[in-house]
């Protein structure tokens, strides 16, 4: 009869803790209010992200799917410490949107969505066919051989980079490892033994496999 309890800020009622007549105990929990104009998304990312992430990125979430429903939004701030078990570093992604639009577009609170991040540090980097990978190690091609390489993968990207290979959508990004230019067995490289002959065939050409091959 003697309280009135007044939100901050204007949303959806989500729950109520206490109904009047109740005694309420100091710091126990009224009520439950989300304000549905401004979503936070925690997005992990690979671990080496963290060089090149900044506050200030554009970001884009989604649902799963083909059809899946997206939404822009800005990384407003990074968790101070990795996850060594998964390797990954976990940032937030604020989104903004008109609360009063069909709640069927909007991004409400439990929704599982998947998310990029487009940093804007530039940085040069080698990338390998994903499938050319194989326990941090490539195969390289030196003098007519395939030799084993040790790489460090920074992290992976889906794409189309005709110049490297004209079919191949899934690529490792290397911090080290592999050189501009050398040319490296693009897959199945458990099944070649080192040393092994090869002839290099450049994946680009017209009338390439797309591998290097094994020599007679």
């Amino acid at each position: 009869e003697r309280t009135r309890i007044k939100a901050p800020f204007d949303g959806v009622l989500q729950s109520v803790n206490v109904r009047a007549g109740e005694r309420a105990a100091i710091g126990q929990t009224v009520a439950r209010l989300v304000d549905l104009s401004r979503m936070e998304a925690p997005l992990r990312l690979p671990l080496a992200s963290g060089a090149f992430v900044s506050d200030g990125d554009s970001a884009t979430l989604r649902e799963p799917g083909a059809e899946g429903r997206r939404w822009s939004g800005l990384v407003t701030r990074i968790a101070p410490e990795g996850d060594p078990q998964t390797r990954t570093l976990t940032v937030f992604v604020e989104v903004d949107q008109d609360a009063g639009a069909d709640r069927r577009t909007l991004l409400l609170p439990g929704r599982v969505v998947a998310g990029r991040v487009l940093t804007n540090a530039a940085a040069a980097r080698v990338i390998v066919s994903r499938g050319a990978v194989a326990g941090d190690r490539v195969l390289v091609v030196e003098n007519g051989k395939a030799m084993p390489r040790d790489v460090h993968v920074s992290h992976h990207v889906q794409g189309v980079f005709a110049a490297v290979h004209p079919t191949e959508t899934q690529w490792a990004v290397l911090d080290a490892g592999v050189s501009p230019g050398e040319m490296i067995i693009t897959s199945n490289p458990t099944r070649i033994a080192f040393a092994t002959p090869v002839v290099p065939v450049d994946a680009t050409a017209p009338d390439s496999t797309g591998r290097a091959m094994t020599g007679a």
